[in-house]
């Protein structure tokens, strides 16, 4: 699988098809992929969704700062939002478990303290 993803890798920038920042997304993608992969083949694997989640959040993040579709100001807001998103996801699948409340609005809190 890894030298698939190399030669496609190889092959896009050769036809100029991936450059610049997406050449870093498509590498952090590809990272995320295997752990994806882990989780789609056995659901009891769930702990490969956290590599795969924030893999893809960071790729994303990269791909907008360089792009020029967000601001280096809103790299820490976005950061800290993306760390809150999973602790919200494991409240809303149990409302009976709160504790995900406490780092969730914390790290919330914070990173509007960042945008504002």
């Amino acid at each position: 699988m890894k030298e698939i993803k190399t030669a496609l890798m190889v092959g896009l920038i050769g036809i100029r098809l991936l450059r610049d920042e997406a050449i870093a997304t498509y590498v952090l993608w590809a990272i995320a992929l295997p752990f994806l992969t882990v989780y789609l083949g056995n659901r009891k694997h769930w702990w490969a969704l956290i590599p795969t989640y924030i893999l893809l959040a960071i790729g994303l993040m990269v791909l907008l700062t360089e792009g020029g579709l967000m601001d280096d100001d809103l790299v820490p807001p976005y950061v800290l939002f993306a760390i809150a998103v999973p602790f919200f996801f494991v409240y809303a699948r149990n409302p009976k478990q709160w504790w995900p409340l406490i780092p969730a609005g914390i790290l919330t809190i914070v990173g509007i303290s960042f945008l504002i």
